[in-house]
């Protein structure tokens, strides 16, 4: 045994019996307060197998910044609102260990015995080299993420239960709410990857289950497979708690601490008690580090930093009281300026029922409800049904950095995407817009339920956009794609409908649009084109001709079709140019390339209809009111043989 660290050597010395009483049918019950005396860390074996690994993988899907730790810790606090409670309460604050301080911690914690894990561990050496760097300085910085007003980690040491999912297992969640904001249990990896000794610990009390109203303490690291000595391998996770023996000479492993035990190991790490009738949970991340930084950052920067990232993630639920964040002392607020102020109060008056008609002024708002079909569930929880989301539009100044997107969220109130919309119309006002889902939309419409589960299937790990994830194939029927594609769609064509500025008329305009967009010659001869177009309209601004239109061949078709669309002044009429007037174009449904100042447009086979959106040219030829008309021409022939 010559070869074992002293400390190893003394656990094993100190090993007792756990009485036969604790086990029926060979199953471990969980321990009582008189057999969780003995504490210390204790990493799990080697598998039989043999089979090692280099770590969490889901330390990887996430981008190591700060705005992952912030959307996935506060998100996972968000989830676990006590039910029947009105606001989840979560503060981030600084622990620093110094001085004696520190030295006692070290003591109390069994640092030597993690230092000689951490010390063996080969793969992502310089990291580990750090965090044994930093067990040997003087002073140690940890994060608490402490929240108030959840249900806290209940459920035994394994299977099903918070406790098992936060602190055991890996890939696992227990959020089985629609409206959870994550799913797939990788989200609680950041904590780690935030810790240069990649450990973490957890102090608890309970709202319900079977240990209601008990605090429960214990500390994770995760490290990949490492060996203290040929015979002494370990797949890498590790806990330091209460030291329980497995029956039939299984080893040992750390549970939780409880009750006065877990209370006085929370406090050694600088944790706040719990106040009478509190539940809730508070995590250290120990030798808290932001991978994404080269440098160390002071906590004043730091701080700053969270506070940002908390209100840019967070503004829906702050503003609707849903969740509170402290960063220190300082509370998280949304009516401090800048878009999430501007959002907020757009959010408020869509709450309380006050909005406009029409969008007049850059005060008011309009909501347009929306429609999106959802497909059936392969489970029968429903079949194909109609869901409704809101959209709120609100025009903005013309130098506000934040307009022209469109900002989308669910039920939790944590912001999933911004969609970019500046080029919603070649005339569209200034604006902002909010895309109300599931069962964040007010007044709880029919299939709200429904719509709010769909969309969270329809999220990524880092549940930042609405996407064909495997998950919705696996949950739903045909028809998911189509889905997401009108929700969008949907709610892009409502901000067009009120952003879109009203048409520009004068003495002459009326005549100069009646007399717009004739119908141009094919060539070769023949009088008529083979398309037409349909919902005209055109405006002048700025000295060029905007307008918007959609294309549709004469005769329906399956097979492809191109077209040319160009515009003729009327003093050009019927003369050779070289290239075409127009100066921008946009066009959906159908491939388009820009050339010369002409669109070539391709639709594809079935296509009964291509929307286009294009501005003339106002240096090649500006354009006053006066001004009789354009020519709109198709230049085109049904593709052949295809």
């Amino acid at each position: 045994m010559s070869g074992v660290p002293p400390l190893v050597e003394r656990d094993r010395r100190h090993r007792k019996q756990v009485p036969s009483a604790l086990y029926a049918s060979g199953t471990l019950h969980e321990m009582n307060d008189d057999e969780t005396q003995r504490s210390g860390w204790r990493f799990d074996p080697l598998p039989p197998s043999g089979a090692r690994q280099g770590g969490d993988p889901a330390q990887y899907v996430f981008t190591p910044d700060l705005s992952a730790l912030v959307r996935e810790t506060l998100q996972n606090s968000n989830d676990q609102l006590v039910p029947g409670g009105r606001c989840v309460e979560v503060t981030l604050r600084e622990e620093r260990f110094s001085g004696q301080r520190l030295k006692e911690l070290q003591a109390a914690f069994h640092w030597r015995s993690l230092r000689t894990h951490l010390a063996s561990a080969k793969v992502a050496r310089p990291r580990f080299e750090r965090g044994l760097e930093l067990m040997d300085s003087d002073e140690v910085v940890g994060l608490w993420i402490e929240d108030r007003g959840t249900t806290g980690l209940e459920g035994k040491e394994r299977g099903s239960g918070n406790f098992a999912a936060l602190c055991r297992d890996r890939l696992f969640s227990e959020k089985q709410r629609a409206e959870s904001g994550g799913s797939f249990g990788l989200g609680k990896a950041v904590l780690w990857r935030f810790s240069q000794l990649s450990t973490v610990a957890f102090y608890s009390r309970t709202a319900k289950g079977a240990n209601e109203g008990r605090e429960r303490f214990i500390i994770k690291a995760t490290l990949p497979f490492h060996a203290l000595t040929a015979d002494q391998e370990f797949s890498g996770d590790g806990w330091f708690g209460a030291v329980q023996a497995l029956p039939c000479g299984g080893g040992e492993r750390a549970v939780s601490l409880w009750d006065d035990a877990a209370r006085t190991a929370a406090l050694r790490l600088g944790a706040r008690p719990f106040r009478d009738g509190e539940t809730g949970t508070s995590i250290l991340i120990i030798g808290f580090d932001d991978p994404a930084r080269d440098a160390a950052e002071k906590w004043e920067t730091i701080e700053t930093r969270l506070h940002e990232e908390a209100r840019r993630a967070f503004w829906p639920a702050l503003c609707r009281e849903r969740l509170s964040v402290h960063v220190g002392r300082s509370p998280v607020k949304v009516d401090s300026g800048g878009v999430e102020a501007s959002l907020a109060s757009m959010l408020r008056i869509y709450d309380r029922g006050q909005e406009t008609p029409a969008l007049k002024d850059s005060e008011g708002v309009v909501v347009e409800r929306v429609s999106v079909h959802l497909p059936a569930h392969k489970e029968g929880k429903h079949g194909a049904i109609v869901a409704s989301a809101d959209v709120i539009v609100q025009l903005a100044e013309e130098n506000d950095g934040d307009s022209g997107a469109l900002w989308c969220f669910r039920g939790p109130g944590m912001l999933i995407t911004r969609h970019e919309l500046r080029k919603v119309s070649l005339s569209a006002r200034p604006f902002r817009a909010i895309l109300v889902c599931g069962e964040a939309v007010r007044g709880n419409p029919d299939n709200a339920a429904e719509l709010e589960a769909f969309l969270r299937t329809s999220e990524p790990p880092a549940h930042d956009q609405w996407t064909r994830t495997p998950r919705l194939k696996e949950v739903y029927r045909r028809g998911w794609g189509v889905a997401l594609d009108q929700l969008k769609s949907a709610a892009e064509e409502a901000v067009r409908k009120h952003v879109v500025a009203p048409a520009k008329t004068s003495e002459s305009g009326p005549d100069s649009l009646r007399r717009l967009f004739k119908v141009g010659t094919i060539g070769g001869g023949r009088s008529e084109s083979e398309f037409h177009f349909r919902n005209l309209s055109a405006e002048i601004i700025d000295g060029a001709w905007h307008f918007r239109a959609s294309v549709h061949p004469n005769l329906p078709t399956q097979r492809p079709w191109s077209t040319i669309i160009d515009v003729e002044f009327c003093e050009e009429r019927g003369r050779s140019r070289e290239g075409g007037t127009l100066a921008e174009v946009e066009v959906e449904g159908a491939e388009f390339e820009f050339v010369d100042g002409r669109a070539h447009i391709r639709a594809p086979a079935g296509a009964q209809a291509v929307k286009i959106r294009g501005s003339t040219d106002p240096q090649r030829h500006p354009v006053a009111i006066h001004e009789a008309a354009i020519d709109l021409v198709i230049r085109s022939r049904a593709e052949e043989g295809q």
